[in-house]
This record gives structure tokens, C-alpha cells and sequence, in this order.
């Protein structure tokens, strides 16, 4: 009964999310159709996982209540290609592909099988257990490395245009004031086209370039305004600096965005205003930032009170790779919570299925009762100390350590738990 009760809920409420996810019109304007193409967007590779994932609960169901596995897949396939077709002909605003009715059935039957072998999941055996804690550390520290390789600059080869305060469509708002003297270091960027060599090569650098602007606001954005943006001959954007109510967001091009994933964005709290309120209209506001690889530096001075934060690029914030919407990197208890939750849960099968075989595993003689808590502290070396140093990036702090070592002794007393029960 409990079985069944879990199943329909999940039929229900996955059904309920994927109807609100992928039925509701979209106040931006669409793509160009492309039905084909598999990596399309900009953060193409993010849609991907999305796709993925949103069938994933409504599968895991379907299994749960016992559907007949043909049926479940077709029907989800169906579900899928009908959602594309609503897409394309009746929903505005939405992009409609055959990827995405692809990457749903994948999900939908990544769900299934989860549901279908779940007591081989929960109480695998020994060799079971072993291929699921390989595949999971090769998950694990695929996504540190990605992590890591996202925070880094990835600068493109081709023209820079610099676009000081403009208009530009759905992407960015004009900047309501004056913008005097955007710099990259001691480079003056113009409102045109320049040779970007040298700025490719100071924002390139280990320590980053000094990105300076003096700004004189005359009203309030009602959306994320422009103050300094540079792209390249493919509209690809380089380096921004803009106005989001009273906050200032900065950011460079890494390699999340060669990935096609979400893009590491940061935020500086009460530049053009106090309380999260924009204000301070026709005061002079002096403008800084730096990206470097062991901290974005980020400063704004006005009335002779200076707002300044220095953030350390972190492998832990992952999670914002594969988020639908943009977020921002900044100091606060819920940044650092979502992160410890990440950690947490990406150790807890580690932890679990690891001291779930330990006891009918055998190294050498002995069984590998010690050999658990031995590979999670390697693994945890890799990622958290080899990853960050393979891209000369900050180690992380302790208390992600004692999040992911928490996710794993988590799982650990829950393998024991299950072990129990079989006795």
C-alpha cells in the first residue's frame, strides 16, 4: 500500500511539474526553430540535464505503481512529443525540439529503471555495490572537475565590441545615467569595435585586470541595466558589469559558458541604493571589479562610503551549473546552505553503498570493514584538494568538508540500518 501510495504520488505531482515546467507561455521571444539541433542556446548543455531530469519522478512513479514498461516509455514518448507540438503550435514563447523529446523519454526510462530495480539499488551485492560506488565516484568527480574548470576565464578569439550603457533587446536595459571612463586596467574601453589582444590578455591573467567605471545615475532600471559590457563578433559576451536594482552583477566569460551550462555571475549588495532600493540619483559612483582565480574582487565608493566584497571562486557552488534560471555568487547563510545540501547529498550514495558491501567484501584475508571510510577521505582529497589545484583555484572551506563527510556518515548509518533489517 505504501508502494502504491508513493507511486501515484509521484504520477501526480511529476505529471503536475511537468505540465506547469514546459505548458506555461514564455514572455521572451523563441529561438530560431531548429528542431534538430541537440546543443542549442547558450545554455544548451543545461537544458539537456533539465530535460533529463523533469522525467525522472514521473518514471520512478509509473515503475512504482507497476505499469507495464512498453506502456510507461510510449506513453511518456507520447506525453513528450505532444508537450513540442503545444510547443511549437499553440504556447508562445516556447522553443520546441526534437532533443527535448528525446532527453524526456531518457529521463522517463532512466526513471523507470530506478523504480523497476530499486531493491537492488537499496540492498545491492557485493559486486552490484561495487559498479554503483565506481559510478558514482566517476559522477562525483566529474562534476568537481567540471565545477572547477567553470570558474576559470575562457576568452574567445575573435573582434571585442565594446557596448557602454546600451539597449540590447531582452538581454540588457540602457543604463539610466552617465558612464565615464570604463577601463580594463589602463586600456580605455570604447563604445565600438577595438583590438582585443591586450584586454584578452589582462583579463586572461592568473591575478585577473582591474575593470574600473564611473557612473552618474538619473533613474531606477526597472529590469538588469548595462553599464559596461564587452562581446564578440558572435554576440558572445566577454565581461559585464550592470545595475540590478540597487545591486551591482559582474561577471566574465569562463569555461561554464564553452560548456554551454549556466554562467558564474556575482553580486555586490547596496552600490545604487540602501536597503536593496535603488536611490543615490546624481551621485558619483566609482566602479570596480576584478576576476582573478583566487577571488573576484568587487567595490563600488560613493557619499564616502565604500561596499566592497572579496568572493573565492569555489568548486562547491557546482549546483549553479544547472540551475533554469540565472543566480548570483554572493556572501549569505542561503548560499552557503544550498551548498552544504549539494555536498550532503552528492556523498550520501557514496557513503551508503560503500558500507552497505563493506562487510561481504573481502581485501586480501580481511574484510573491508575500514576500506569505506578510507576511499570517501580519497575521494574527498581529489575533489576538494586535486581539482581545485589542477586549475589553480582555492581549496575549499572546512565546513564543506564536514558537509560532505556529514552527507557520507549519513548514508553510512542508513547502509547499516538496511543491513540490520536483512538479518
Amino acid at each position: 500500500m505504501t508502494r502504491l501510495l508513493v507511486g501515484r504520488s509521484l504520477v501526480v505531482v511529476g505529471a503536475a511539474v511537468i505540465a506547469f515546467a514546459t505548458l506555461t507561455p514564455n514572455g521572451g521571444s523563441p529561438p530560431p526553430f531548429n528542431p534538430l539541433c541537440v546543443l542549442c542556446g547558450e545554455s544548451g548543455a543545461v537544458d539537456l540535464v533539465l530535460n533529463v531530469l523533469l522525467f525522472v519522478p514521473l518514471g520512478v512513479g509509473l515503475a512504482l505503481v507497476e505499469a507495464r514498461p512498453a506502456r510507461a516509455i510510449a506513453g511518456m514518448f507520447a506525453a513528450s512529443l505532444v508537450i513540442e507540438l503545444l510547443q511549437f503550435f499553440v504556447i508562445p514563447g516556447r522553443d520546441a525540439t526534437i532533443r527535448d523529446v528525446l532527453m524526456n523519454s531518457l529521463g522517463g526510462g532512466l526513471g523507470f529503471a530506478i523504480g523497476s530495480y530499486r531493491n537492488s539499488l537499496i540492498r545491492p551485492s557485493a559486486s552490484l555495490g561495487l559498479k554503483l560506488l565506481a559510478g558514482w565516484t566517476i559522477v562525483w568527480l566529474t562534476l568537481q572537475t567540471v565545477a572547477a574548470y567553470s570558474l576559470m576565464p575562457a576568452l574567445t578569439q575573435s573582434k571585442y565590441y565594446g557596448q557602454i550603457g546600451r539597449e540590447l533587446g531582452e538581454m540588457l536595459s540602457a543604463f539610466p545615467g552617465e558612464i565615464l571612463k570604463p577601463t580594463v586596467d589602463s586600456v580605455v574601453i570604447p563604445d565600438s569595435v577595438f583590438p582585443a589582444d591586450r584586454v584578452r590578455r589582462l583579463l586572461s591573467r592568473r591575478q585577473g585586470a582591474l575593470i574600473q567605471a564611473t557612473v552618474i545615475p538619473r533613474g531606477c532600471p526597472t529590469t538588469t541595466a548595462g553599464i559596461v559590457r564587452i562581446a564578440d563578433a558572435d554576440l558572445r559576451e566577454i565581461l559585464l558589469l550592470a545595475q540590478n536594482d540597487a545591486d551591482l552583477l559582474f561577471g566574465v566569460r569562463t569555461g561554464a559558458e564553452m560548456l554551454r551550462l549556466r554562467p558564474m555571475r556575482y553580486r555586490l549588495h547596496h552600490v545604487f541604493g540602501p536597503n536593496s532600493t535603488c536611490g543615490y540619483m546624481g551621485d558619483t559612483i566609482l566602479l570596480q571589479a576584478r576576476y582573478a582565480r583566487t577571488g573576484v574582487f568587487l567595490r563600488a565608493a560613493a557619499r564616502g562610503t565604500v561596499t566592497e566584497e572579496t568572493i573565492a571562486p569555489n568548486v562547491s557552488q557546482g549546483w549553479r551549473l544547472f540551475l533554469p534560471a540565472q543566480t548570483y555568487i554572493e556572501p549569505g547563510s542561503w548560499s552557503a546552505t544550498l551548498t552544504a545540501m549539494w555536498l550532503f547529498i552528492l556523498m550520501l550514495p557514496a557513503g551508503y553503498w560503500g558500507f552497505f558491501i563493506a562487510p561481504d567484501t573481502q581485501v586480501g584475508k580481511a574484510r573491508a570493514t575500514a576500506t569505506p571510510a578510507v576511499f570517501v577521505l580519497a575521494i574527498l582529497m581529489i575533489a576538494f584538494v586535486g581539482a581545485p589545484a589542477l586549475f589553480g583555484i582555492p581549496k575549499v572551506r572546512p565546513w564543506e568538508w564536514m558537509a560532505a563527510l556529514g552527507g557520507a556518515v549519513a548514508g553510512a548509518t542508513m547502509a547499516m540500518r538496511a543491513r540490520s533489517r536483512l538479518r
